[in-house]
């Protein structure tokens, strides 16, 4: 579509369009006079000054009609009405003579406009919101602007000095000649500061400003040249460049300093600007040492040249900092060795650029957590240290290492070459240099250690070697075979080894995949309920709903005994609360793993769950089998006679099944036995197992004991057993065992008919 006069104006507005017919007018009548070098009132005073007047009241009428950066465009405004009350002055002198005194209205008016544009500049610089945060960043602005002022001054100052040299210049007249180039300096410093600080992210309108700043400076250097030789004319190219600046000025009035570029400017251009100011400052030193040059022009190239060397040193110091923290984030403390991240970094590069077959070596101390907890923290980390010396030296010795790392705990890892399959003799040496005795606090230690060996070149990436390494590591551990390379076979047991990581993730940070469902306990002579066992189960994400048989052996095989009966106890007692009707008040029973009667804190975990919860002791009950009471008779009595001094009753499970004895039925503090399935099942078809129940149930009521039979499948063992004067029964003739809401919801369906 072609652009009209109209459309121009309407896009211009009126104030900008002023500004541009006051221009054209302007350089229409220097066209009509050229080369007539004489004063004209109407168009060097008149139509000059009015130009300067339109462009001022345009910054200030855009200033009031936009809120972007509007205190920039004010003072810009304020510095412009400042050039047109100079010139305006002019013309007033030369109305009354043929030339205007020095200083004069006139010079206050122009270096007027100095401040106002310095204070715009600054005001620029905070719409900028230049990151303050990088020295450097800053360092390399006070670099660039020092060096733009240091050439500016190396400039404009001779041409000064050459004015004030004159027999009839005044000390007024010098001050007012320095005061144009200083002013020159201070912006263009300023700008110059700022554009490299901001790494020339700035919008259109401050590179506007900028090459405004740029022409006033040059033109102040070449009119003071011109004023000292007497060479200024009224039709002269810096009265022309002066004019278009601020009408460059004008025409940007208004425009946002918000819409910075997304994108930097290439490192090159950011890095090139501090770079030739240096350079422009060291040519300054040079020739100021073998010629004549102003000392201020010399002094500010010389502060240059000490900021740069500030910077470099501070550079220097932060770049030892980063490479000290870098080793930092890489090394283990404790050892000295690389830690997990240093080690993964170093294994991909070599990965990535080996040339023969490479091997990732997991070692894992045997039994270290018994000597942290029985010797102490403080014996366990001097092992650790001296650990971490002999694995380095021992595979420095062998020359076939690449990296030695503690990983995490007590577990270390190799990176070795395995040509020949060189890994495999460089475990075996480590071996035998971890089973020499320790001598550590005058003790003398001995430890075992299991090694997985995985080689590189079955594929994949470093998360599968290090987990190839680890599925080894495990079965050398698991078999007690020292070291073990990983082979396909092996992956078997990484299922197992996945599994315990899962339960233990479970059971420390998800609770809720630990699920509970209750199975009801009888009162087989009235047939009322009697309490229920809660059976722990575990909702797998990814196999479902497991039961104890699918994960109670990786619960026994990672020691997790405590921290499943903790999460049992607690799910418990937070569901005892919901229960109604004649649930409440009932007794629950939890079956205790037989490791976790010799936790000498378990006692105060129950009392504590208790306590928080509210709930009293005799609504919990525990369950532990004859096994472990036979393996520690006395330290099971201890524990057993604290939980019931708190009120909590005793049960003796599977009973039967293991070695029973009665002196620990004599001796021991429990409320109940539970005679295992395997009795109770066949008393209807064997009198022998019937002769067994009978007289196991009498003798557990001489001795004051509540008797309760497990596996109550039909109507006709139950009447048996209450025959036999059997108290309690528990089996699926009663109920399956179901969770919490299943179970209140079928309360009704618990008692066959007689």
């Amino acid at each position: 579509m072609p652009c009209t006069p109209v459309m121009l104006a309407r896009a211009l507005g009126p104030w900008r369009l002023l500004c541009v017919v006051l221009t054209l007018g302007y350089f229409g009548c220097v066209i009509a006079r050229l080369g007539d070098v004489r004063y004209s009132f109407a168009g060097d005073g008149v139509l000059y000054t009015a130009v300067y007047v339109a462009c001022a009241a345009t910054c200030a009428r855009r200033a009031a009609q936009s809120r972007a950066a509007a205190s920039v465009w004010r003072l810009l405004a304020a510095g412009l009405a400042m050039y047109a009350f100079g010139w305006a002055a002019v013309s007033w002198y030369l109305a009354r003579s043929a030339v205007w005194p020095v200083p004069s209205l006139a010079d206050v008016g122009w270096l007027g406009f100095y401040p106002a544009a310095f204070a715009a500049i600054l005001k620029l610089t905070r719409r900028l919101r230049v990151d303050r945060s990088s020295t450097l960043t800053l360092l390399d602005g006070a670099v660039a602007g020092l060096g733009a002022a240091a050439v500016c001054a190396a400039v404009a100052l001779p041409q000064v000095a050459a004015s004030a040299a004159g027999p009839d210049t005044s000390w007024p007249v010098t001050l007012t000649d320095v005061a144009y180039p200083t002013g020159d300096l201070l912006l263009l410093a300023t700008l110059v500061a700022t554009l490299v600080v901001a790494r020339f992210r700035v919008p259109a309108a401050a590179w506007a400003l900028f090459a405004v700043v740029v022409a006033l400076v040059c033109c102040d250097s070449t009119y003071l040249a011109g004023i000292a030789s007497g060479s200024f004319a009224w039709d002269s190219w810096q009265r022309a460049v002066w004019l278009l600046a601020a009408v460059a000025i004008a025409m940007w009035s208004g425009a946002p300093f918000e819409s910075r570029p997304t994108r930097e400017a290439p490192s090159w251009l950011i890095n090139c600007v501090p770079g030739l100011a240096i350079l422009s400052s060291l040519v300054i030193l040079l020739v100021r040492a073998h010629g004549r040059l102003e000392p201020i022009v010399a002094g500010l190239a010389a502060v240059t040249i000490a900021v740069a060397v500030g910077r470099l040193m501070l550079s220097f110091n932060e770049a030892r900092a980063l490479a000290h923290s870098q080793w930092l984030a890489q090394t283990d403390e404790l050892t000295g060795l690389v830690n997990r991240r240093g080690f993964h970094q170093i294994a991909q590069r070599a990965l990535a650029d080996a040339s023969g077959p490479l091997a990732v070596l997991l070692v894992d101390l045997d039994g270290f957590k018994d000597i942290n907890d029985g010797l102490g923290h403080p014996t366990g980390d001097d092992l650790l240290r001296a650990l971490g010396r002999r694995l380095q030296n021992g595979v420095s010795a062998a020359a076939a290492a690449l990296v030695v790392a503690r990983i995490g705990g007590d577990e270390f890892a190799i990176l070795a070459n395995d040509d020949d399959r060189r890994a495999d003799l460089i475990a075996e040496e480590l071996l035998a240099a971890i089973r020499q005795p320790f001598y550590l606090q005058s003790l003398e230690l001995r430890v075992d250690a299991s090694i997985g060996i995985a080689a590189a070149d079955l594929g994949g990436g470093l998360d599968d070697l290090l987990r190839r390494a680890d599925i080894a590591m495990y079965k050398a551990k698991a078999r007690h075979l020292g070291a073990v390379r990983y082979t396909a076979d092996a992956e078997q047991s990484f299922g197992q080894l996945r599994m315990t990581a899962q339960l233990r993730y479970a059971l420390e940070h998800d609770p809720d995949q630990l699920v509970l469902h209750y199975q009801p306990k009888i009162d087989l002579l009235s047939g009322r309920l009697a309490g229920v066992e809660a059976l722990a189960r575990w909702q797998h994400p990814e196999q479902g709903l497991l039961m104890p048989a699918d994960f109670l052996p990786l619960v026994q095989r990672a020691r997790l005994q405590r921290l499943l009966t903790e999460r049992v106890v607690e799910r418990v007692l937070s569901e005892i609360p919901m229960w109604q009707g004649e649930w409440r008040g009932q007794p629950v029973a939890v079956n205790l793993p037989a490791e976790a009667v010799s936790d000498p804190t378990l006692v105060d975990c129950v009392a504590t769950l208790l306590r928080e919860t509210a709930t009293p002791a005799r609504r919990l009950q525990l369950e532990i089998t004859e096994d472990f009471l036979m393996a520690d008779l006395h330290g099971a009595r201890a524990v057993l006679e604290k939980l019931r001094a708190i009120g909590i009753a005793i049960s003796i499970d599977d009973y039967g099944t293991g070695y029973s004895s009665l002196a620990y039925l004599r001796d021991l503090p429990v409320d109940e036995l539970k005679l295992d399935r395997a009795f109770v099942a066949p008393i209807m078809h064997d009198e022998r197992a019937a002769a067994i129940v009978r007289s196991t149930i009498e003798l557990a009521h001489s001795l004051g004991l509540r008797m309760v039979a497990e596996g109550i499948e039909d109507a006709d063992t139950w009447h048996r057993l209450v025959a036999m004067g059997c108290d309690v029964g528990q089996g699926y003739l009663f109920g399956y065992p179901r969770p919490t809401a299943e179970l209140l919801a079928t309360q009704s369906e618990l008692r066959p008919s007689a």
